[in-house]
């Protein structure tokens, strides 16, 4: 039982974290699509790339939270 209350709580926790997550790749993207907004040729734009890069960052640490509450919830 006691195991159960803390999946229960881990699994809490890591959708609190998605959230955030979320919401931060979403500003990356806005901001992202400013950067190329101001600059035409994205091939010279250093910001661009960088938030870029973030971007996937983010999608990974999204993937994989998201793989965590899977197994977390068919563990039991």
């Amino acid at each position: 039982m006691k195991k159960v209350v803390q999946e229960l709580r881990s699994i809490g926790l890591l959708r609190v974290e998605l959230r955030r997550l979320r919401a931060k790749r979403d500003e990356i993207i806005l901001e992202k699509g400013l950067a190329g907004r101001d600059d035409n040729d994205l091939r010279e734009n250093s910001l661009y790339e960088y938030l870029r890069q973030q971007e996937e960052l983010y999608t990974f640490l999204i993937i994989k939270t998201l793989q965590e509450i899977k197994r977390l919830s068919s563990v039991g």
